[in-house]
């Protein structure tokens, strides 16, 4: 269990360097494509960087001569006054914490089936209005702002004028062209793993 939750917590610590990072470096950056597949492949790689091995990658003769290592003063702790702890309290606590864990998951997992059973009620109602390279535009009879999943745009053609269709569909059919759906699909699936970790809700409100 310890070392479960050791690596959630590591787990977390990633996720919080990845954003801090982003916020304070790329977020003001214009190259949007650089800034998806950081967010992306940064979000995807913090599941194996906590079980890292450092030492197949640094001498460990290295770090024992260090300079640095020498002047940090060792602690000596008396080994006969640890406290005792039962058991039964440890075992406990351990499913305590795996059944919120799982809890969680489950929670987050089934509103994210909602959302997607929501979302293909709503888009049965949907007409085709065109095809362009390999691209659907569909008309939603709804109060919606134009939206795109998979290769498909949703739009409410009666609430945008033909000077703002250009602008809707370039800038829709970027995130068609480009696949963002698989972006957004990834980040939801992160975010239903760790729903504990704010900071991966953040990347997956970048994201989007």
């Amino acid at each position: 269990m310890l070392t479960l939750f050791d690596y959630m917590m590591k787990i977390s610590a990633c996720y919080a360097a990845v954003y801090l990072f982003y916020w304070l470096v790329l977020r003001r950056l214009t190259n949007y494509k650089s800034n998806r597949f950081y967010l992306l492949i940064t979000a995807l790689s913090a599941f194996i960087l906590p079980i890292l091995r450092l030492d197949l990658f640094i001498n460990p003769q290295t770090v024992s001569r260090s300079n640095f290592i020498s002047y940090i003063p060792s602690l000596h702790v008396n080994a006969t006054t640890s406290a005792y702890m039962p058991g039964e309290y440890s075992f406990d606590m351990s499913f305590v914490l795996v059944s919120l864990f799982i809890s969680g998951v489950v929670v987050c997992f089934f509103y994210f089936l909602m959302q997607l059973a929501s979302f293909k009620r709503i888009t049965g109602r949907a007409g085709l209005i065109n095809i362009e390279q390999g691209i659907k535009l569909y008309h939603l009879d709804m109060d919606i702002m134009p939206f795109s999943f998979g290769k498909a745009i949703y739009v409410n053609m009666q609430k945008h004028t033909s000077a703002e269709w250009d602008d809707i569909i370039k800038h829709e059919g970027v995130h068609a062209s480009q696949q963002h759906t698989v972006d957004v699909m990834i980040a939801e699936l992160v975010c239903i793993l760790y729903w504990y970790n704010s900071f991966v809700c953040l990347i997956k409100y970048d994201i989007k």
